[in-house]
């Protein structure tokens, strides 16, 4: 059976033991960004897999929360930030460009300017965001970039968390409405086999490295920030999301 994992290094933890054959795998990986997984979910193409957090609280008629799992960051991540000249005073009537694979980060800059710093930006989702005057970033292409000189890096993750003091829940592990009904073991099988990818990967995060041509103590420290259990506080990030970022992200035609 197939299961959508998130292309980003991010993910790597849920499924580093099955690719380096540590354990045994009894599914078949697909990979793909998030927007992508978001339409194969919804489609039906893909029966279980993680989408954006945003993405499943628009479509819960549709689709299924497997609880207690995802990703996530309790505080600063350097996977999803914003980068702004430093003389840039104000972002109203600037042009921000929005991450075209995203939609939870999107949805929250989107809050974030608008709510938190009472601006008004012109938001535009280009395929090349660090061609605009402010543009997001996410995933290993933020973790990569070299802040430009004479450039302000916000971490959304470390102002979410400073002004809701709540985690930030990037994407969710869900199955299709259609597929839940009986399958219930099936999608038992998927929580476990990702949760063990997970407790060995961070038993063995220098051999997990070795999948990725990211520095190797650069992604140790990066995956120590993520969180991929998903306590209570998880649930009352996504009632607020759900309150706070998806009517604004819906205004903008976020998907």
């Amino acid at each position: 059976m197939q299961l959508g994992i998130v292309k980003y290094s991010n993910s790597l933890p849920f499924i580093a033991p099955y690719l380096l054959k540590s354990l045994p795998s009894p599914f078949d990986w697909v990979l793909g960004h998030p927007e992508e997984l978001n339409r194969k979910t919804l489609s039906k193409e893909l029966p279980i897999s993680f989408v954006s957090s945003l993405f499943y609280l628009k479509h819960q008629d549709e689709l299924e929360l497997i609880p207690g799992i995802g990703i996530g960051a309790d505080g600063p991540v350097e996977s999803v930030c914003l980068f702004h000249p430093e003389k840039l005073l104000t972002f109203t009537n600037v042009t921000v460009a929005l991450h075209p694979e995203s939609a939870t980060s999107n949805g929250v800059l989107k809050w974030y300017l608008e709510k938190i710093r009472g601006h008004r930006p012109y938001f535009v989702t280009s395929s090349e965001p660090e061609n605009h005057p402010a543009f997001l970033l996410i995933g290993d292409k933020c973790l990569s970039f070299k802040t430009p000189k004479g450039f302000k890096k916000i971490d959304l993750a470390e102002e979410w968390k400073s002004f809701t003091n709540l985690p930030l829940p990037f994407a969710v592990l869900v199955a299709n409405k259609n597929f839940v009904r009986g399958n219930q073991q099936e999608i038992l099988l998927a929580k476990e086999t990702l949760l063990n990818g997970v407790k060995w990967s961070l038993e063995n995060l220098s051999h997990v490295a070795t999948l990725s041509s990211f520095p190797q103590e650069r992604l140790v420290a990066y995956w120590q920030k993520l969180r991929y259990h998903f306590d209570g506080r998880y649930t009352t990030a996504l009632v607020h999301m759900e309150r706070d970022v998806l009517k604004r992200a819906e205004a903008h035609g976020i998907r």
